[in-house]
């Protein structure tokens, strides 16, 4: 995942904040520096266990001396509470004489996270950790979690350097459009792979046995796809009834085939920042569910489950682990046939070790309610072109509806994975 920003001693601050997040054009005005070792600062009880505290004011910064010292600790710092346009910089800088590999999280009072680092730039080898966000909800306790990557599974020492400026305005939320695009496309490029050729969707593609459903399965998966999407500011066009959009929109392509996953999207974009991005769902891939002899209704589940999975990372959602949720990876073959829905979640070990992902308030948060979704309403208005106004419910009252850092690919879910959990 590609970064963002802080610090380290105003001379770093001054280099390296603003240079990968359009968000901060500019480093935070420290004005005073704070330093200890990590046993000289207070601790606390909180939801995480023992926590240290960090008493970092307006324009003030703390630089922490500490350690990693076996690849499953995580230590925990309280910032105190947090207020919407707060801007917080933080930055992991391992020492010259370290292996480590650091990954750092920020979450809220209620151990959901707020925002993440593991590389500051993934393909240029930048290891330390490094973000700079606006605050964009309140939180009575703030608290920023360091780890080792689950990649490398690495030990050192490090300087933690933790910033913040408050009174900055507020982000508001960004709506998206979203185009489910089935009529084939030629130099497709995701993430940073090479460029592949979409054919046109064609049910076909999985087994010729399906050829008949192709329309149904376009059919289905766009109105599954809406309606997981319903209850937010997404608006979900398809290429059989709508136009491409002339503006600003997010693609995901249906069609092609990869050895190893089923469905790919260019980044995790965190806060849904970046106007236009990509994702595919390897159609091809889904021959391994003949197995399962699916319904319909399974088939249209399954390829909405991914294709909405890759939206959630197009707009800031990362990966969990519950075979019910959307934004999963550990579901089994016959698991991913039930429709998922958005619902708060344990954060996927393979991306940090402790905390939840709360997938509702973070898209809520990001692009914001639909103008039109009354939760409480037995029918749903008028709603803008394109979408559904059929809601299905999930037990949990949430829209029902099921692959990663910013700049890389992300891969949904592995074949080999499910190949292994149907043999099970």
């Amino acid at each position: 995942m590609t970064s963002m920003v802080v610090g380290c001693g105003n001379d770093v601050l001054g280099r390296l904040i603003g240079q990968d997040d359009p968000a901060a054009s500019r480093p935070i005005d420290v004005r005073n520096w704070d330093e200890a070792s990590k046993s000289e600062l207070p601790t606390e009880d909180g939801p995480f266990g023992e926590t240290s505290v960090l008493d970092v004011a307006d324009h003030e910064g703390f630089r922490v001396d500490m350690s990693i010292d076996a690849p499953d600790d995580v230590q925990i710092y309280s910032i105190g509470e947090i207020v919407p346009g707060e801007r917080i910089a933080i930055q992991a800088i391992p020492l010259n004489s370290s292996r480590l590999d650091p990954v750092v999280a920020v979450f809220d009072a209620n151990m959901n996270w707020i925002d993440y680092n593991d590389d500051r730039h993934y393909y240029d080898r930048l290891i330390d950790s490094f973000l700079d966000f606006k605050v964009r909800n309140h939180s009575e306790e703030c608290f920023v979690a360091v780890a080792s990557s689950p990649r490398a599974e690495s030990v050192g020492e490090l300087n933690l350097y933790v910033s913040r400026e408050l009174a900055t305005p507020p982000t508001p939320p960004k709506e998206q459009i979203i185009y489910l695009h089935f009529g084939g496309q030629n130099n497709v490029v995701i993430g940073r792979r090479a460029p592949v050729n979409v054919p046109r969707f064609n049910a076909a593609a999985i087994d010729p046995s399906l050829e008949s459903y192709t329309q149904t399965f376009i059919e289905g998966v766009t109105n599954r796809v809406r309606e997981d999407y319903a209850r937010f500011g997404v608006t979900v066009l398809s290429s059989q009834t709508d136009a491409r959009p002339v503006g600003s929109h997010t693609t995901i392509y249906f069609g092609s085939e990869d050895p190893g996953l089923l469905g790919l999207s260019d980044s995790i974009d965190t806060y849904n920042q970046y106007d236009n991005q990509d994702a595919i769902i390897y159609v091809e891939s889904f021959d391994l569910f003949m197995a399962a002899t699916p319904t319909t209704q399974q088939w249209i589940d399954v390829l909405a489950n991914v294709a909405s999975h890759e939206v959630g990372h197009l707009i800031g959602l990362h990966h969990t682990t519950d075979p019910t949720e959307i934004m999963d990876t550990s579901a089994d073959m016959l698991q991913m046939l039930e429709p998922q829905t958005f619902h708060r979640a344990p954060i996927h070990d393979g991306t940090f070790s402790i905390g939840y992902q709360d997938s509702v308030g973070t898209l809520l948060t990001n692009v914001g309610p639909s103008a039109w979704y009354d939760p409480d309403a037995d029918s749903q208005p008028s709603q803008p072109i394109g979408q559904s106004n059929r809601v299905r419910q999930s037990e949990s009252g949430i829209p029902a509806r099921s692959l990663c850092a910013f700049g890389t690919a992300c891969e949904s879910v592995t074949l080999q994975q499910k190949r292994a959990n149907v043999q099970n």
